[in-house]
């Protein structure tokens, strides 16, 4: 990542054996254009480009109208994030009929688990009432963008995020940060040890009445 935790797609000119990117990227939550994405795939048109959209729906544009041109493009999705079904770990993929033929031909040597029958219908209810996440979705991503906006007012560093958290360097040092919200039971996330983030706070988005 550049700096600004921008992905440079000019970084991934070359040989490789395939292209793996979270879009929004986690833990950023920087996005990545359908028009960069489009670059990126007619690039490499040799080999497998995977999009991880599991925080997609919290903004920005899916690439799945980009599937119909690109047989090398393959979407993963979860419903740990947008639906909070986490702990069903249940997810899907979206790709051409090559893609998935080959996954066919080899998941059951790979997989470590099957989905069970009570995952599967969780998920295909809330695939069903769907109106009721988006909508969930809609509140996250305003309480999201109102919390970074007076991060910013306080004079805070913020990284601009279409996820569902917020990346974020406060004007005081981070560990001071951290410990006056953990004495008020507030937790959020911070990297002492790494050294590109460490002087930022995490913060997880969700719905609130303001």
């Amino acid at each position: 990542m550049t700096n600004d935790f921008e992905i440079d797609f000019s970084n991934y000119v070359g040989e490789c054996g395939g292209i793996i990117i979270a879009n929004p990227n986690a833990s950023t939550g920087r996005l990545k254009s359908l028009d960069e994405l489009t670059e990126l795939l007619r690039a490499h048109l040799d080999m497998v480009v995977i999009v991880d959209e599991a925080y997609i729906n919290f903004g920005g544009q899916t690439a799945i109208s980009l599937l119909d041109k690109y047989d090398n493009l393959f979407i993963t999705r979860t419903f740990s994030k947008d639906a909070s079904l986490a702990g069903l770990r249940v997810g899907y993929g979206i790709g051409s009929r090559r893609l998935i033929a080959v996954m066919e031909a080899v998941k059951n040597s790979v997989n470590p688990y099957a989905v069970d029958s009570l995952a599967e219908t969780l998920a295909t209810a809330a695939v069903e009432d769907w109106c009721y996440y988006e909508k969930t979705c809609q509140q996250v991503a305003g309480t999201r963008d109102w919390f970074s906006r007076n991060l910013a007012d306080l004079g805070w560093k913020v990284v601009t995020s279409q996820a569902n958290f917020v990346l974020a360097k406060p004007r005081q040092t981070t560990k001071e940060v951290f410990e006056a919200l953990e004495r008020k039971h507030i937790y959020v996330r911070y990297f002492p040890k790494v050294e590109r983030i460490k002087d930022y706070c995490g913060f997880l988005s969700g719905r609130t009445r303001r």
